[in-house]
């Protein structure tokens, strides 16, 4: 029984951590596509170089904001049961 609650809980916590993660990383994606079309003063008119890289970096941005809220919850998750054991300080 305590198996399945484990992983029922490890399940929720990788959606929920992907979730987060992807809503952040859409979020650092229009912060960056504002800073370079308004502070820059690209919009249009970005080099060309900008436009074969721009797919890129806002994937990067997603895929790693997304391991980091995986990553994330799952560590403060076991931290709040080691606490609640009392191991962790």
């Amino acid at each position: 029984m305590k198996n399945s609650e484990e992983i029922k809980i490890k399940v929720i916590l990788l959606i929920v951590g992907a979730f987060l993660g992807f809503v952040f990383g859409e979020a650092i994606g229009i912060m960056w596509y504002v800073f370079c079309a308004l502070v820059l003063g690209w919009g249009d008119s970005a080099p060309d170089w900008y436009f074969q890289i721009q797919g890129i970096v806002q994937t990067t941005i997603l895929v790693i904001s997304i391991i980091a809220g995986i990553v994330g919850l799952q560590f403060l998750w076991n931290r709040a049961q080691r606490k609640k054991k009392g191991l962790a300080q």
